[in-house]
């Protein structure tokens, strides 16, 4: 019960995240232009990157 209480609470902070983000972008799409939107979505991508990135050497 523990493991999955865990989980949930792992996927509550990525999908609060993910929400976030995606808000954020879409209010700048909407408010600033398409060029802002397009700017904010990939500064979100590489924040969401950064976030989830586990810390592993990739090749």
């Amino acid at each position: 019960m523990t493991s999955m209480i865990g989980k949930l609470r792992g996927a509550r902070t990525a999908l609060l995240t993910t929400g976030g983000f995606g808000t954020l972008t879409a209010s700048a799409w909407i408010g600033l232009g398409t060029w802002a939107g397009l700017a904010a979505g990939g500064v979100s991508l590489l924040l969401l990157e950064y976030l989830t990135n586990d810390g592993g050497d990739r090749r």
